[in-house]
């Protein structure tokens, strides 16, 4: 038996969840006080790029698998000994874009050695949940959002006020899989980068299409109107964006929480990161070198974002789909 440490506050439950990414599996321990606030206790991140060569393939490669089975192992185990033993594990686009085969080589030895099955959710509930973690954040109150979640294998775009989730859209254009379908030099061209950004704004003006025309958004959200909207990001790109531009070195929640990155500034930014190499932008302040490949394609895609909706900035969550997940009853 490993040794369980546990140290709660009188109404407090204490609840895990590991979130398996296309670039990255994530944990995250924390306890919930009687009213529902999260209060987060460990937060973890390791990446293991399991989208990887999916799209082609419709395979895991044993790389991926291997560093993936690792992490969750370490992972749980953490788990177990912070007193959760029956932590909330879900997987997100990488596992819905293989066979149910494929996924087993992952699910099964988990579920063999610690009794835990491996929750394959929706990209509507994974949109759910993001949404619902953000606006455990009191300062987006009475505020119409429209919130941009960017993974390794896809892109969630959500609408609502107050907690509600009115509307939302899944698209592929995740990091890891926009780095494989267009390869870029390196250093990159700044043709490369205009084509890219180019190509991701077709997508993203066909988002925009898509609310224009979509009247249930109004009927549920009398006052809409695209020029109001509170643009939120959040995962992996978002918050390395605002690392980057507050020069942080480690992740500081503090300090990402509410942080703005203005257009003027993200344009900086794509600028920068597409101007140099590789080895270069693993030396950029906020930037982990792990992540200096993905990078190029996440800013491009808040870039074409920030374009076809002529945002003026954008408002940095350090929540998202784990917060949400850690509320929702029905999996605890």
């Amino acid at each position: 038996m490993q040794n369980i440490e546990v140290s709660l506050l009188e109404g407090e439950t204490r609840r895990a969840v590991i979130d398996i990414g296309s670039n990255s599996i994530k944990l995250l321990i924390a306890d919930i006080d009687q009213v529902g606030v999260v209060v987060p206790l460990i937060e973890k991140s390791c990446q293991t790029r399991l989208a990887e060569g999916t799209d082609a393939s419709g395979k895991f490669s044993q790389n991926a698998l291997r560093e993936s089975l690792r992490s969750l192992r370490e992972y749980i185990d953490l788990c177990i000994r912070k007193g959760v033993e029956k932590p909330l594990i879900f997987a997100t686009s990488a596992a819905r874009g293989v066979s149910a085969e494929e996924f087993s080589l992952l699910s099964l030895p988990i579920f063999d050695e610690y009794g835990l099955k491996i929750q394959i959710i929706t990209s509507d509930q994974e949109a759910l949940w993001a949404f619902k973690g953000v606006c455990t954040d009191a300062a987006f109150t009475n505020k119409i959002l429209f919130l941009t979640d960017v993974g390794g294998g896809s892109a969630q775009f959500t609408i609502g006020k107050d907690g509600k989730y009115v509307w939302s859209r899944s698209y592929p254009l995740g990091a890891v899989r926009l780095l494989e379908k267009y390869p870029f030099s390196d250093p990159p061209t700044l043709e490369e980068k205009n084509d890219l950004i180019l190509q991701i704004s077709e997508s993203i003006t066909h988002l925009r299409q898509e609310i224009e025309s979509d009247i249930s958004i109004k009927n549920l959200l009398p006052n809409f109107d695209l020029r109001n909207l509170q643009w939120i990001g959040t995962g992996g790109a978002a918050t390395i964006l605002s690392s980057l531009n507050l020069g942080l070195v480690d992740f500081d929640r503090n300090k990402l929480e509410n942080s703005v990155v203005t257009a003027e500034e993200l344009q900086k930014w794509g600028d920068k990161l597409w101007g140099v190499s590789l080895e270069e932008r693993k030396n950029f302040p906020g930037l982990p070198s792990c992540r200096a490949d993905i990078m190029l394609p996440g800013v491009a895609i808040y870039l074409a974002i920030m374009q076809v909706f002529s945002f003026s900035s954008i408002r940095i969550s350090a929540r998202g789909g784990r917060y949400g997940a850690l509320s929702d009853e029905r999996f605890f």
